[in-house]
Formats: structure tokens, C-alpha cells, sequence
């Protein structure tokens, strides 16, 4: 089989809204960064910053009560909870995940 390989990204703005701009699914990591950038932009974010670009796998991104963490991994259920273990808060909540996964071409 022939695969062809996808990404996603994830934009944050951590510093005053919290708005989050995403991708997923796109044909290369300068694609998926550009489109998550302008995603958290377009809500009105000015500090947005990548926090994660992955291909072929899942991204978890959770809010604790003074920080954010981000895990990907092959499977969404163990991105998310990969990402909860690493916010280490009690308060620590999955706010986004998402899944690039190759596309098989034959």
C-alpha cells in the first residue's frame, strides 16, 4: 500500500484569550501551521502561537488553572491521555483534539 501523509497544527493564544486556531488533514506542515495561525487570528487573537504540528496521528491540547499542555500520539484516546497526565492539575480538561491520519492511496 501506498500512503500519503497528513498534518494538523495547533495555535494558541495562552497569554490573554485562550483562543485556539487548528488544522487538520492537510498535505504538509507548512500548510497545517499557516492555516492554524490564521485560525486563532481570525478570533480575534494578536499573541497566537504554534504549539504543536503532527502528521499521521492524533493531538490532544488541555487547560489546567495556569498553564496548557500538548501530547500527540497514534490514537486520539492516548493523545488525550497522555495530555491530562502531563497537565498534571486536578483542574486539567481536554479543550481540543483532533486526528491527521495518512490517507492510503492503494
Amino acid at each position: 500500500m501506498t500512503y500519503i501523509e497528513q498534518w494538523g497544527a495547533v495555535a494558541l493564544d495562552a497569554r490573554y484569550t485562550g483562543n485556539i486556531g487548528a488544522s487538520h488533514n492537510k498535505a504538509s506542515r507548512p500548510q497545517a501551521e499557516k492555516i492554524a495561525m490564521a485560525n486563532c487570528i481570525s478570533l480575534g487573537s494578536t499573541q497566537c502561537e504554534l504549539v504543536s504540528a503532527y502528521s499521521n496521528g492524533c493531538v490532544a491540547l488541555a487547560k489546567g488553572d495556569t498553564h496548557y499542555s500538548v501530547a500527540s500520539r497514534p490514537a486520539l484516546n492516548e493523545a488525550e491521555s497522555a495530555v491530562l497526565g502531563l497537565c498534571g492539575d486536578a483542574s486539567c480538561k481536554v479543550v481540543y483534539s483532533s486526528c491527521s491520519k495518512a490517507k492510503v492511496l492503494y
